[in-house]
């Protein structure tokens, strides 16, 4: 995610009502130096699972949103 940190709740709400819809999970991956985004991402029902892969050479942490 890009941009302002208020509207990062607007950009993940619609893949969240598809996957709800769809009876799916979503995973988002988060540079570990956001902790804004990493914030939002726990506010929307984001969980921690662990390590991402690397990006551009930077540490990511893994997010789920399962049972939605």
């Amino acid at each position: 995610l890009e941009g302002k940190e208020s509207i990062y709740e607007r950009l993940l709400e619609e893949p969240l009502r598809f996957a709800r819809t769809e009876n799916m999970s979503v995973e988002l991956l988060v540079l570990e130096t956001e902790s804004e985004t990493q914030s939002v991402a726990t506010e929307m029902g984001f969980d921690r699972v662990g390590s991402g892969p690397r990006f551009e050479g930077e540490p990511t942490v893994r997010y789920r949103a399962d049972d939605l």
